[in-house]
């Protein structure tokens, strides 16, 4: 989960991978499958992938860099408390690594990729539907955006 490595060539960050990307936060289903069916290319799916990182990097630090443990537990009990349908998928202690990671804090060299991929997705999801309206999801993405195409 850290930023390629500085050696590797720029991949741009297109306005399919921000749709897409606003598309899967906001819940926009049938969108997001259409929009995920133009991400053809090895570029496009890097450039997808470095743009849902970046997001949760960036949401992850808005919400929780002045909080401490327990306000990560606290955002990982109402996530499975809101969402039912997740009990079973987010393992809470995995969750509370991944967000304690991103802030420096702690290791999550144990978790497979594509656990690590499955609760980053969660987590993004819910943390964008705490964003209050207004733009901050537009916000939230242009920063992404902008940090993505600098990895």
């Amino acid at each position: 989960m850290g930023s390629p490595d500085a050696d590797e060539r720029r991949i741009p960050i297109t306005g399919l991978h921000v749709a897409a990307v606003r598309a899967l936060l906001t819940r926009c289903n049938d969108d997001y499958r259409e929009l995920s069916k133009q991400i053809e290319t090895e570029d496009d799916c890097e450039g997808f992938a470095r743009l849902l990182f970046s997001a949760f990097f960036e949401a992850v630090d808005r919400r929780f860099a002045r909080e401490g443990d327990a306000a990560i537990i606290e955002f990982v009990a109402d996530m499975r408390a809101e969402n039912l349908h997740l009990l079973d998928d987010i393992d809470p202690s995995v969750a509370e690594k991944m967000i304690a990671y991103t802030l420096g804090r702690g290791e999550i060299g144990d978790i497979d990729g594509a656990t690590k991929n499955s609760h980053l997705i969660a987590i993004l999801m819910h943390l964008a539907g705490d964003l209050p309206p207004g733009g901050a999801l537009d916000r939230l993405l242009a920063t992404a955006r902008r940090d993505a195409e600098e990895w």
